[in-house]
């Protein structure tokens, strides 16, 4: 565990990013696909992301980085 914790020090003093990378989301695309009536897991899938990915960004105070313009494959 400590040599764990140290390369994680070691990372962070190099400014390398740690952790999983996040996604971005077109949150007005998501908007759009929900009034259109299309369900939450074929866009999740349209985007290559799970529900539990994509339904939280269509919340108010989201920790989801979101996207306003742009196009997203599969969509």
């Amino acid at each position: 565990m400590e040599r764990v914790k140290a390369g994680l020090r070691n990372g962070r003093a190099k400014g390398k990013r740690l952790g999983r990378p996040r996604k971005i989301l077109d949150t007005k695309r998501v908007a759009a696909r929900r009034a259109q009536g299309v369900g939450w897991k074929r866009i999740a899938a349209g985007m290559g992301v799970g529900v539990e990915t994509i339904y939280p960004v269509t919340l108010e105070g989201s920790k989801t980085r979101e996207k306003d313009s742009g196009t997203v494959a599969g969509l």
